[in-house]
């Protein structure tokens, strides 16, 4: 499941920095990291808002398990046709990872009674991903667009 932090009017700057970086060799490597780290923690709050509201969107007793297996990521890329980031996340469940999507389009798929052999569809309310994330975007995307400017002032 993912969700897009965007750099808007800085799509361009991240492309052109990320090529500049890479043609660096080693001593880019140190600025990705850099920046990497100031991405993380930009992006924190919008993971943490997510977190804080599970449980208006899912049953409580399920909140409380989604949110301790929830593991969410940022991804970058700087090439194809939509370069930027992306907060990607995942839940591991007893065998296998939980379909993260499925439950943030609305439709939880459970045991009944903890019967493994016996699963029901519930319906939930939707967008316990996206429409957290996307209340919670400005902020980080801005720190994120100070960030990568500050990268590019390295490298010049």
């Amino acid at each position: 499941m993912g969700g897009d932090l965007e750099i808007r009017g800085a799509k361009e700057a991240f492309v052109d920095m990320a090529r500049r970086l890479n043609a660096q060799g080693s001593s880019g490597r140190g600025l990705w990291k850099e920046l990497n780290a100031e991405i993380k923690t930009a992006a924190q709050p919008m993971t943490d808002a997510m977190l804080r509201h599970l449980s208006a969107y899912l049953p409580d007793r399920y909140a409380r398990v989604l949110k301790a297996s929830m593991t969410v990521r940022v991804s970058r890329s700087t090439r194809g046709s939509s370069p930027g980031l992306k907060l990607v996340g995942t839940a591991k469940g007893r065998s296998k990872r939980r379909h993260v999507s499925v439950i943030n389009n609305g439709t939880l798929r459970k045991p009944v009674f903890g019967n493994s052999e016996v699963w029901v569809n519930q319906s939930v309310r939707p967008g316990f991903w996206t429409d957290t994330l996307t209340d919670a975007r400005e902020a980080p995307a801005t720190a994120v667009r100070r960030a990568v400017q500050r990268t590019i002032a390295k490298i010049d």
